[in-house]
């Protein structure tokens, strides 16, 4: 018994011993830790950073080409080349707002009777495309084409459809037959059947704008006549339904009820020279100082 009792009492001494000593002995641990961590990072770099830094920034400096004066010329080409279309486009602006200030004059003219004795269609339609005329006549309604697929111009419809074309005879004793688009219809009455209230077989008279040949795009499919019109081509349709090649586009103001819609005159032109000009100045400007300060040293 007194055996088992010195024993556990050497034990419980050591135990108290171990744990009275040991956060000493952590703490001495972690200091000698950290010392050696500042005696580690504190010492001096085996090379001269800043040295290396000032070296490689010079050799750097040295690798770069040495400007070329032809290149320098050639490449001076790009900001003179710019500022030129940016004048250019300067021009074109003041053209298209001359073209502008012309046609909302013309189209708001006065119309003036159209002539019986023209001898020359091709120079009359060239000279006066978008003056107002009147004429007095009947429509050849029988004859009447149409031109798909269209939209109408004065927003009052929102369905597609199309423009009604039709031969006119004028009453002035000439016995001349012009072409009419007196106007826009929707799908839904292309048949002149849904329409019978507007295919007046009186005297009428006609104010409208003398228009030429439609442009064509490659999007545009082709005549078919005598049935199918997709574009407006004068001569080809004249020569179809045997009229002289005068094509007017009736005002709105003469539509008849229940009728083709006229008014289907798109004058409006786009004017985006302000912003072509300003891109093509702003690119000249920015390419010259930047060839500035790569070849300015090479000159000055």
């Amino acid at each position: 018994m007194l055996v088992h009792s010195s024993r556990f009492f050497n034990i419980y001494l050591k135990k108290s011993f171990v744990l009275t000593k040991w956060p000493r002995f952590h703490t001495s641990s972690r200091q000698n830790q950290a010392s050696s961590k500042q005696k580690k990072y504190n010492k001096p770099p085996p090379i001269d950073l800043k040295s290396v830094r000032i070296n490689s920034a010079e050799n750097s400096k040295e690798a770069l080409p040495k400007p070329n004066k032809t290149a320098a010329i050639i490449l001076l080409a790009v900001p003179a080349i710019t500022f030129g279309l940016g004048v250019w486009q300067v021009k074109r602006r003041e053209q298209k707002l001359n073209l502008i200030e012309f046609l909302e004059k013309r189209t708001k003219s006065d119309p003036v009777d159209l002539p019986t004795n023209i001898t020359d269609f091709e120079a009359f339609i060239k000279e006066n495309e978008y003056k107002p005329f009147k004429c007095k006549g009947r429509f050849l309604h029988s004859k009447e084409a149409l031109l798909t697929m269209r939209h109408d111009i004065t927003g009052k419809n929102q369905l597609p459809g199309g423009l009604v074309i039709t031969p006119f005879k004028l009453s002035n004793g000439s016995n001349m037959v012009i072409l009419i688009n007196r106007g826009y219809v929707p799908y839904l009455n292309f048949s002149p059947v849904t329409r019978q209230e507007a295919q007046v077989e009186d005297e009428v008279e006609i104010v409208g704008l003398l228009r030429s040949n439609e442009p064509l795009n490659t999007f545009t499919p082709k005549n078919k006549p005598p049935f199918e019109w997709h574009y407006r081509d004068i001569d080809q349709m004249s020569h179809e339904l045997n009229t002289a090649p005068i094509y007017i586009d009736a005002a709105e103001s003469t539509s008849i009820k229940r009728g083709p819609r006229g008014g289907q005159t798109a004058i409006q032109l786009r004017n985006d020279h302000l912003t072509y000009l300003v891109t093509w100045f702003s690119l000249s400007a920015l390419t010259t100082v930047l060839w500035w300060k790569r070849f300015a040293k090479t000159f000055f």
